[in-house]
């Protein structure tokens, strides 16, 4: 069984329109999270499936089951998309923008998108 355990927990009202569920990146705007948008800063992971307009408990620090967006390798560094994680590739030196868009690392394997993992969030 895969545990989490929270830090910071928070809540933000859920302002994007449709259902967030549970295990989905959100931002502080109250919506999906992406990584590359710089206007729409990373919260933390949904820990219940919320509606549009509803409160929702997202967590800001800790260890978080996320859903997969991509396979992803146990240890790699992943990234959010459309608010789920995706695994980096890191060009050698990796760049500012590769660093920046970092949201944690994962502790579990996935072999393809729709998989729940463990997260550490950074």
């Amino acid at each position: 069984m895969k545990t989490e355990q929270y830090g910071v927990v928070t809540s933000i009202k859920n302002e994007s329109g449709a259902a967030i569920a549970k295990g989905h990146f959100v931002s502080v705007l109250g919506t999906m999270f992406v990584s590359s948008e710089d206007h729409n800063p990373k919260l933390g992971v949904c820990l219940a499936n919320t509606d549009d307009n509803e409160m929702m408990p997202v967590a800001v620090t800790g260890i978080v089951l996320c859903v997969t967006g991509a396979a992803v390798s146990k240890s790699s560094h992943v990234y959010c998309d459309t608010g789920v994680v995706h695994p980096v590739v890191f060009s050698d030196p990796p760049t500012t923008a590769q660093l920046e868009q970092v949201v944690g690392i994962a502790l579990d394997a996935a072999t393809g998108a729709g998989e729940t993992i463990r997260v550490l969030l950074t």
